[in-house]
């Protein structure tokens, strides 16, 4: 496969030598995976107003393609494949990337669903045999990993030992991925500055131990403030 803008401009930044327009640009259309009925949005066009259908929130999906402009698409595996019949990425400098994974944490657009007051419990149900079958002629080689920190033992040792689970089988399958650190989901009585200071902690440990081939090719984390970030980057460049 072609190399992507997102290759190009991770390559400018790992060898020192990118600018402002090495700004990596993605676009989540994922919200199928931690929604149900509400996750494609409503058309106001319409009246009354109505929520889309699938299809057509694939249909706008296939609009942003052709703009060319994302760098990354992140789709549910289902959806990805729905467009790859299409043949929606043909000839796009885009990335595609599917959801690897899910936290509970995520699960928070569940009409009546309380899945978001307790701490956040690991989830995946992606097959990555199956997005990287027909690769690179279609599907993805990428996927986003997210986790979250609930300052409990046995939470976060759960959360650990399935990302050590995942990372096992990207690197059987040679998926790529990269690495999704949120805040906690339910509140542990930590300042703001404190929580920027725990996220830092926990993503530093939690890849201390990850050999280059399984480590991900970048960082995606909430923003706690430039102190948090300045003294992340500060860490290693």
């Amino acid at each position: 496969m072609a190399l992507t803008r997102l290759d190009r401009k991770l390559a400018n930044i790992r060898a020192g030598r990118y600018t402002r327009s090495d700004f990596v640009i993605a676009d989540a259309k994922d919200s199928d995976v931690g929604a149900g009925v509400t996750a494609t949005g409503f058309d106001w066009s319409a009246r009354p107003p109505r929520r889309r259908s699938r299809q057509e929130f694939i249909a706008q999906i296939e609009e942003i393609i052709e703009q060319d402009i994302v760098d990354i698409m992140l789709l549910s595996q289902s959806n990805l494949e729905l467009l790859d019949e299409k043949g929606a990425f043909a000839g796009s400098e885009m990335k595609p990337a599917i959801r690897a994974n899910l936290e509970t944490m995520c699960w928070g657009a569940v009409r009546h669903g309380t899945y978001t007051k307790t701490a956040s419990v690991p989830y995946r149900d992606a097959n990555l045999a199956r997005v990287m079958a027909n690769y690179p002629t279609s599907g993805t080689d990428l996927g986003l990993y997210s986790v979250s920190f609930s300052n409990n033992v046995e939470a976060d040792t759960r959360t650990l030992e399935a990302f050590a689970e995942f990372r096992t089988e990207a690197a059987r399958h040679n998926f790529k991925y990269f690495y999704e650190v949120f805040n906690p989901s339910i509140d542990i009585g930590l300042s703001r500055e404190e929580i920027g200071e725990f996220v830092n902690d926990n993503i530093i440990k939690s890849l201390a131990s990850v050999p280059r081939a399984e480590r991900p090719l970048f960082l995606k984390t909430p923003f706690n403030g430039p102190r948090a970030l300045e003294e992340l980057a500060g860490f290693d460049s």
